[in-house]
């Protein structure tokens, strides 16, 4: 199976913001400027961009894909990717980069593991300076993926790897300590994971069987966008990711989770699907996000009939948060937020033309967020009312997968070609 960030991660392109009928956020900038906060200066530079890809311009620059980010501190960041073996012109090696002193430096360490096999690292977690987790895939036959883990204790210095005995592929991981966290993944829409709780149809929600899940075999790229999402479990670890369990059996895939604490945590997926827990896993309850997909739709131009992926989630506290979402077969985006935990979202944007990759939460009323393949990351500081357009300089149009900072000095977005830095 291919595991190529240009057909694992294929989505969207280009913008309109909340109410606007127009393709340029500077342009709405304009119409609304009676009710607009006054605009910032702020921009995005390229502050890291492989040794390997000095002689790549253009698209191919996207094949150099930094999928994830972890920002420990305003001087502690690491990134997770992958991109084109160096040692091997036929496969893809993962990649991992980090800096101790806020970007002025990167190091950047191939992750070369599984040689002469396609590499994939789709989501990158530390709890502190030390302590950190990647998942992924890589390719065993033409036809076959499996899950993997990778746990390193020393900042990235040497990394442990295990395979993951579940089906479904890994496509993102939060710790809330060194010991316990939560793990996330991709199947087919005719696959089910294989574990006993998944072997029953039906699209009631309920607590997973206890006890790893042995088969194994090809199903969807993580983060695939191919993939009709098909059912999966929400999977935890309580001795820092040795083993894991499966908590809960969802009807979807889920593409993000995070957690504000040891009980409050969210998880985002296919099928416009939000769920929360106030219990630190042990039941999940499926909330309204209005992204939801109805199989039997009436009216194609609601949002029920667009069939949202909702691939990113952040919250700032247990009531104030954000999530972005893509339509899986048109060019739409939307932004959704809640101030009380999700009992109800609302939409705060309605991106024609492009999707919604990711968004992060500074506080209450300030955020970023991007798009699939921006011009520009959006900016909020009225908690999602109002967004405008922060320039990206950059010679060529990326894709762009996760953004995430310690403070509005030291904010960062990673995607093709490049780790990009927030000038405020």
């Amino acid at each position: 199976m291919r595991l190529d960030k240009e057909i694992i991660l294929a989505v969207m392109i280009v913008v309109t913001l909340t109410s606007v009928s127009c393709k340029d956020p500077q342009n709405a900038n304009r119409q609304n400027s009676s009710q607009a906060p006054a605009r910032t200066p702020a921009h995005w530079i390229p502050q890291w961009r492989s040794p390997h890809s000095a002689e790549t311009t253009g698209m191919n620059l996207a094949v150099y894909a930094y999928s994830s980010i972890s920002v420990v501190s305003s001087d502690v960041v690491f990134v997770a990717g992958d991109m084109p073996n160096p040692k091997d012109n036929g496969t893809r090696v993962g990649v991992f980069v980090s800096t101790t002193n806020g970007g002025q430096t990167w190091n950047e360490t191939l992750i070369d593991q599984f040689p002469q096999k396609d590499t994939a690292l789709n989501y990158i977690h530390f709890v502190n300076p030390r302590v950190g987790w990647m998942v992924g895939a890589i390719s065993i036959t033409e036809d076959r993926t499996e899950g993997v883990l990778f746990k390193t204790s020393d900042a990235g210095g040497t990394w442990a790897v295990s395979k993951l005995q579940y089906k479904q592929l890994p496509t993102c991981i939060f710790f809330v300590d060194e010991m316990t966290g939560w793990m996330g993944g991709v199947t087919p829409d005719s696959e089910d994971p294989g574990s006993e709780p998944a072997k029953t149809s039906g699209k009631k929600e309920r607590p997973g069987k206890k006890g790893k899940n042995e088969s194994s075999g090809s199903a969807a790229p993580p983060d695939s966008m191919a993939s009709d999402g098909g059912p999966s479990d929400i999977l935890t670890t309580t001795d820092g990711g040795r083993t894991w369990q499966s908590q809960w059996h969802i009807s979807t895939s889920i593409t993000d989770i995070f957690f504000v604490d040891r009980d409050n945590g969210w998880a985002t997926g296919y099928k416009g699907a939000i769920y929360r827990t106030t219990d630190g896993g042990r039941s999940w309850t499926q909330q309204r996000s209005e992204l939801e997909f109805n199989e039997h739709y009436t009216d194609p131009k609601n949002d029920d009939s667009k069939n949202f992926i909702v691939s990113g989630v952040h919250f700032f506290d247990a009531k104030n948060g954000l999530a972005g979402a893509s339509a899986s077969e048109e060019d739409l985006g939307r932004i959704v937020g809640t101030s009380n935990g999700g009992e109800t979202w609302s939409k705060k944007l309605i991106a024609q033309g492009e999707g919604i990759r990711d968004v992060f939460m500074l506080s209450t009323t300030e955020g970023w967020a991007t798009p699939r393949f921006p011009k520009y990351i959006y900016h909020t500081i009225d908690g999602g009312r109002y967004w405008e357009g922060e320039n990206i300089i950059f010679p060529q149009e990326v894709p762009f997968f996760r953004v995430a900072g310690a403070d509005a000095a030291h904010v960062w977005a990673v995607g093709g070609g490049a780790i990009f830095f927030r000038v405020p």
